[in-house]
């Protein structure tokens, strides 16, 4: 009897034992919302660039498997007013959050491609599908460092060729997601919504994406930035300018110029910049700057 209570003991320790060790590695952060999901980022190439918003409506059975359905919206300025042009492109997206992967799929295809992965450690390799025109590349990263924000994690990535750095963040994806949808190499999440909540705002930015202005037509006529496209002078004129920043793509400063005049841009790399003009100690615009 003793013999057959101890059994009966053990067995069922083993058993509330294995339920704790799932509990434990239940996984991490879903990257989508109970409802709606909506990423706002920009895109750009050396010739032209965009802010566009991803944003889920329902969910769809493909192979067994659900994905959510998400349209593909530019955002474009008219008259001042900001508009969300009707959707070009859909994609379908999943996830597994118990080892917080997150796959996407076109829709005219049948191959669906990881592109994000939170399970993985510093020293890993991640190999990232670019999607061309043409077709396909591939390029190969490496964990480079895990850190811990709070209650999120995030994984930061580094290219072996060229030095490239992405991140995935938990609970919002790779920030450049809007890599993977057959435009260029130049993208960033800004922020991300889960059911109309913020839940990630890329530091360095005001708003969730970016509208162009004409300099030439704000402050009164007051300020002038030319040529663009420029390659090696840019001129910026105009009353009481302070100063004039040069950010990447990503929002980090690349040059810094006080007051107005001649700028030597000749050392910056061929790109995209925001130009962002210091008038009495504000930042009063920013405009698309193309090196050629």
């Amino acid at each position: 009897m003793k013999k057959t209570l101890f059994t009966i003991v053990m067995l069922t320790l083993a058993v509330l034992g294995h339920g704790q060790d799932t509990t434990a590695a239940q996984g991490f952060k879903s990257f989508f919302g109970q409802e709606s999901t909506e990423w706002y980022g920009i895109i750009g190439d050396y010739d032209f660039t965009n802010s566009y918003v991803l944003r889920s409506r329902n969910d769809t059975i493909i192979d067994g498997l659900r994905y959510k359905i998400f349209d593909f919206y530019t955002i474009v300025t008219y008259n001042g007013y900001d508009e969300f042009l009707d959707p070009y492109l859909n994609l379908f997206m999943r996830e597994d959050s118990t080892v917080g992967k997150l796959w996407c799929r076109y829709p005219e295809e049948s191959e669906e491609f990881l592109i994000a992965d939170m399970s993985l450690n510093v020293g890993d390799t991640f190999k990232i599908k670019n999607i061309e025109y043409s077709g396909y590349s591939y390029s190969y990263y490496y964990v480079q460092d895990v850190i811990t924000s709070g209650s999120d994690l995030i994984l930061e990535l580094k290219n072996a060729i060229n030095g490239e750095t992405i991140h995935f963040i938990e609970g919002i994806g790779c920030d450049n997601l809007f890599h993977y949808t057959r435009t260029s190499a130049y993208s960033s999440i800004l922020c991300c919504y889960h059911d109309e909540t913020m839940v990630y705002h890329k530091q360095g930015y005001n708003e969730c994406y970016i509208t162009w202005e004409n300099l030439d037509e704000i402050a009164n006529n007051r300020i002038s930035l030319y040529p663009n496209p420029c390659s090696e002078w840019l001129y910026c004129q105009g009353e009481e300018i302070a100063e004039v920043f040069f950010e990447d793509i990503k929002g980090k400063l690349a040059w810094k110029h006080l007051g107005a005049g001649k700028i030597d841009i000749s050392s910056l790399p061929r790109g995209m910049y925001i130009a962002r003009i210091s008038i009495n100690n504000s930042i009063t615009t920013s405009r698309l700057i193309i090196k050629l």
